[in-house]
């Protein structure tokens, strides 16, 4: 049976376009949002995992979830870090964050306040869900803390 995996329909209240749609469902049939992005957690997910892609009709776990598709996945586990106010994100992939961010369906100051509840210049284990495997995804050698600065 597929691990449900949920996209957001609206974007949350922490943001500034808080209630307007993502049109995430939208993307993902465009093939525009080729991934999202999880915090690694205690149930990590693998490679080749199918997974059940799915959006709240309404209210978050208030409401029936709407079936998108089921899709197997490629998993990229990175880091990911925020600098500063939350005007920047580093990763130890080998692509820009504004790139990472057009495949997640976002724009980049968009895909900044939605990581902006990240600790501040601490690392945090990440996972790339992805489903459409045209992306240019790729870690680097480098860790990130070895070139995080703390002021």
């Amino acid at each position: 049976m597929p691990r449900v995996v949920t996209l957001s329909k609206v974007f949350p209240a922490y943001m500034s376009n808080a209630g307007e749609s993502t049109n995430f469902r939208e993307l993902y049939e465009r093939g525009i949002k080729k991934h999202t992005i999880r915090i690694k957690g205690k149930r990590p997910y693998v490679d080749g995992q199918i997974i059940s892609l799915r959006q709240w009709s309404g209210k978050p776990y208030c409401s029936p979830q709407e079936h998108i598709a089921d899709v197997r996945i490629r998993v990229i586990d990175f880091v990911m870090c925020r600098f500063g106010e939350g005007n920047s994100i580093g990763t130890n992939l080998h692509v820009l964050p504004r790139v990472i961010a057009e495949s997640d369906g976002l724009d980049y100051p968009l895909f900044l306040e939605w990581f902006s509840k990240l600790p501040k210049y601490s690392p945090t284990a990440m996972q790339m869900l992805i489903w459409n495997q045209d992306g240019p995804y790729y870690l680097t050698d480098n860790y990130i803390d070895s070139f995080i600065h703390k002021p």
